[in-house]
């Protein structure tokens, strides 16, 4: 995969300092940072604040239909934080490849392995 850095109306190739080829890859280190960090933070909240509310209220509403049973609202609060988990980590992601392309720009040459800034 050739990487080039787009700088304005011109597309600039990244080569490898050390080998000089053009199969360069971006390093996903923010994003794999933001997925992490993201997702807990994401799941935390929901699972703290909105997932356990919403999560007692839905277990309340199926308990009345299939009778009482206190693991119905803890199985809501599980099903809110992970959906906060996969909201918070697509954020994650999203400013991670911000983070990666704008800030970082770490890459990784595929001859040689050499990773270095851009």
């Amino acid at each position: 995969m050739i990487i080039a850095e787009n700088h304005g109306d011109r597309i600039i190739p990244v080569f490898c300092p050390k080998c000089g080829a053009t199969a360069t890859e971006l390093q996903a280190t923010g994003r794999k940072t933001g997925v992490v960090v993201g997702g807990v933070v994401g799941a935390a909240l929901t699972a703290g604040f909105r997932g356990a509310k919403a999560g007692a209220a839905g277990g309340a509403a199926v308990a009345s239909v299939i009778g009482r049973n206190p693991t119905t609202a803890t199985m809501g609060a599980i099903a809110g934080a992970l959906v906060g988990f996969l909201w918070g980590a697509r954020a994650g992601y999203i400013i991670g490849r911000v983070v990666d392309e704008k800030l970082l720009r770490l890459y990784r040459c595929h001859a040689c392995g050499e990773e270095f800034n851009a």
